[in-house]
């Protein structure tokens, strides 16, 4: 599913020159939170350069937003990031998906910021996980997202991102005992876990991809994150936004 965490540098200069997927402009400026989803892999889609038609799909992380969206209130909504979500070439599909869900941050910022005060969260699951986390940390050839538009990040919650690190305190929420296919690096880490306070990575021990399991269940342990966690997750965000 995932490829080396060397990316070769036709592959990064590949994914720089291809446009990614725009964000949509509209905006709608709310008192309440700004949900921003970013859906799993689909192995149905294969096109790593056009937006998958069912990057809405973001399936068990809808019913997370939508309680944080009912506890929250004052006109919270749901933005799903539009981006390939392809299995194949995926680290160009993850990078698009990284710019996409910018693009969402920073439009919404920049369209809102003399009407409301910010607040946007932040929910991924697997591939959809590793845009979200490396969207605030860096990696595979792109910066961190800005201060000036990452300090409108209040909370957050990400399940079986392949780049997981086990054992840091306070973002490892699991109890996977392994790091995942796709780690990510001491320093990359030292920027996620500025976020420590808001955000929380859930990864279960045998998941194939944020634990690097290998047993039999290892996918099915994976494709069960959001509903092993979610609760969870529910309890940890009203947490930080109430």
């Amino acid at each position: 599913m995932y490829t080396l965490r060397v990316i070769s540098a036709l592959v990064v200069l590949a994914s720089v020159a291809l446009a990614a997927p725009t964000a949509d402009q509209s905006q709608n400026c709310v008192q309440g939170v700004l949900i921003v989803a970013t859906r799993g892999s689909d192995p149905k889609w294969t096109d790593y350069n056009t937006t998958n038609p069912s990057y809405a799909d973001i399936r068990g992380l809808n019913t997370i937003a939508q309680d944080v969206i009912t506890t929250v209130g004052k006109g919270s909504y749901l933005k799903a990031v539009p981006y390939p979500a392809t299995l194949n070439n995926n680290a160009i599909s993850l990078v698009h998906g990284i710019d996409a869900a910018k693009d969402i941050v920073r439009n919404y910022v920049d369209a809102c910021a003399k009407k409301v005060t910010p607040k946007i969260v932040l929910l991924g699951c697997s591939q959809g996980a590793q845009v979200m986390s490396t969207m605030l940390a860096g990696g595979y050839g792109e910066g961190a997202l800005d201060t000036q538009y990452s300090k409108h990040i209040v909370a957050g919650a990400i399940f079986a991102d392949p780049s997981f690190v086990k054992g840091v305190e306070p973002l490892d929420a699991g109890n996977a005992t392994k790091s995942g296919t796709e780690a990510k690096t001491d320093a990359e880490e030292a920027e996620l876990k500025a976020f420590g306070e808001i955000l929380r990575s859930y990864c279960q021990e045998g998941d194939k991809y944020c634990a690097s399991g290998e047993g039999p269940d290892n996918q099915e342990i994976h494709d069960e994150e959001v509903g092993t966690y979610g609760n969870a997750a529910i309890k940890f965000l009203n947490s930080v936004l109430g």
